[in-house]
């Protein structure tokens, strides 16, 4: 997950993130994520994109998540 993320923040700077939708119980929560980033770097660079994240999870009674699902948009150039 680590090497994950700075692959990520490496070739993207974040320039929002807006809660679309979300939902938190005892044992599950919900949300959904509207992102827009900036590509540092590759052919794109320069380029701002939208897309969307919905990611669900299943918390035990010990607060730990034991699932989780989660899923994206294609990317949309908007800039």
């Amino acid at each position: 997950m680590r090497a994950h993320l700075q692959d990520f923040y490496g070739h993207y700077s974040v320039r929002g993130i807006e809660v679309v939708n979300q939902h938190f119980d005892d044992w599950f929560f919900f949300h959904e994520l509207r992102w827009t980033v900036e590509v540092r770097k590759g052919p794109d660079a320069g380029g701002v994109f939208r897309y969307h994240t919905a990611e669900y999870a299943e918390v035990s009674a010990a607060g730990l998540v034991v699932a989780r699902i989660g899923h994206d948009t294609d990317q949309l150039r908007i800039g």
